[in-house]
């Protein structure tokens, strides 16, 4: 089954009440900064219903690497991402857990739809070995490395209630949208440059 055939057999499941897109939380919410609880079954209307809020924000705000739960309100062990970068393929990833595969990091910028107007460089492991559950409950065991580790390790500090500003060794806030893009075409061309991309 396809990624994208799982966001839409939730919305086919869901049908009438699928939910519409939920603003997202700012970084003076206390939600950002609480452990998020466990999910008890990925399986139940809840879950589906709680991964395709998060599915319908992200496409409303033009898409992205990924979203967790906390940052459109919901304290709950779950987020979205894609692992190769398109939004027609994105997964939930529920209760998840991950290890370093060694002592290696590497740093590298990132943004979040939590911290506006801004970017990061943080150090992140570069290869991690990570578990989840699916949405139908199914356990899965894997590596990833390089951007799919970053974006895992993003998303999962959210549920930590850990913001990417905590672990960066520079920041860069932008007030002029005009700097903001120019960065923005920066970091992806050196995300390219990396690999990443």
């Amino acid at each position: 089954m396809s990624a994208l055939s799982i966001m839409e057999k939730i919305s086919l499941e869901l049908q009438s009440d699928i939910p519409p897109p939920l603003p997202f939380t700012s970084t003076d919410d206390p939600i950002l900064r609480k452990r998020a609880e466990p999910i008890e079954d990925p399986t139940s209307l809840q879950t589906k219903t709680i991964a395709l809020q998060l599915f319908e924000s992200i496409k409303a705000a033009g898409g992205g690497f990924g979203l967790a739960a906390p940052q459109v309100g919901i304290s709950k062990r779950l987020f979205i991402c894609s692992f190769d970068w398109k939004i027609e393929t994105i997964i939930p990833i529920i209760n998840p857990a991950y290890k370093p595969v060694d002592d290696e990091m590497e740093a590298h910028w990132e943004a979040c739809f939590s911290v506006p107007n801004t970017y990061g460089n943080v150090m992140r492991y570069k290869r991690i070995r990570c578990s989840y559950q699916t949405i139908d409950g199914k356990e899965i065991n894997t590596e990833l490395e390089g951007i799919q580790a970053r974006v895992f390790q993003h998303e999962y500090d959210h549920l930590d209630g850990v913001l990417y500003p905590d672990k960066c060794i520079d920041l860069r806030v932008f007030d002029e949208p005009n700097e903001l893009q120019a960065f923005r075409l920066w970091v992806r061309k050196e995300r390219e440059k990396a690999g990443y991309l």
